[in-house]
């Protein structure tokens, strides 16, 4: 499975009919690579993971971030098409995708946890999709950061762990473009930096006025989810034998 790394203190566990480890990866390793088998999905307890594509002529394509509560590597194919790297220290719960599928057939809390992730991932790829329909590099900065600050609950400050030059490769800019977009919102008193990775929402107003139609359903947080404590409650004891 890639480059995947497991610190010492990665706890396994038994979730709704079949086994789901949780794993620890430190910062700038390979959860899974392109083209690799699909044979595991992942959900993100904490920290921050970005997808990309490397394409024929060696670009690499930055094609997302996900974050705490996200569904990661869920895909309708055999193998990835792209590679996931930990932006920061990550816990993930992996789960073996054909025996999840498996126990989604007959055990009703295997079938929920089965469609939230697919939910969750619908959901970001979404998000994503209308994010990348705005035109200028003010307005799909400005969605960037409200979509952030809604993913990571943070009221008011967005933390970006990762690079201006992953910010822009994911955007489809320049990392001039980027920090001169990051230099005007300052300047009009829109955001406040503290620091590289920390930013403040200062008009929360003017941003969505930028995003506008990007971010439908402002005050939605993020896809419900099935709480794992739940599952383990309701998991039918017979089904365990079959994980």
């Amino acid at each position: 499975m890639g480059e995947l790394i497991i610190l010492p203190n990665t706890t396994p566990g038994r979730h709704c009919g079949c086994d789901g480890a949780r794993v620890t990866v430190p910062r700038g390793a390979t959860i899974f690579c392109q083209d690799e088998d699909s044979d595991a999905w992942f959900e993100i307890e904490s920290g921050v993971v970005r997808t990309s594509h490397l394409n024929r002529d060696g670009r690499r394509q930055l094609t997302g971030f996900f974050f705490d509560g996200d569904a990661l590597g869920v895909e309708g194919g055999a193998r990835h098409r792209v590679t996931a790297e930990a932006v920061t220290e990550t816990v993930l719960v992996r789960w073996p995708r054909r025996r999840l599928e498996a126990a989604a057939e007959d055990d009703l809390s295997a079938h929920a946890r089965l469609r939230d992730m697919l939910g969750r991932a619908l959901a970001a790829a979404e998000a994503r999709i209308l994010l990348f329909g705005l035109r200028t590099a003010a307005e799909r900065l400005a969605g960037f950061l409200l979509w952030t600050e809604r993913r990571e609950a943070g009221a008011g400050r967005v933390r970006l762990p990762m690079s201006r030059y992953d910010i822009a490769d994911y955007l489809g800019l320049t990392v001039e473009t980027v920090s001169r977009t990051f230099t005007e919102f300052t300047r009009n008193c829109w955001i406040a930096l503290n620091g590289p990775h920390d930013v403040a929402i200062v008009n929360r107003q003017m941003l969505a006025d930028l995003a506008d139609g990007a971010l439908p359903d402002d005050e939605a947080g993020p896809a419900p989810r099935v709480p794992t404590a739940a599952l383990r409650k309701s998991a039918p004891r017979s089904f365990a034998a079959h994980s």
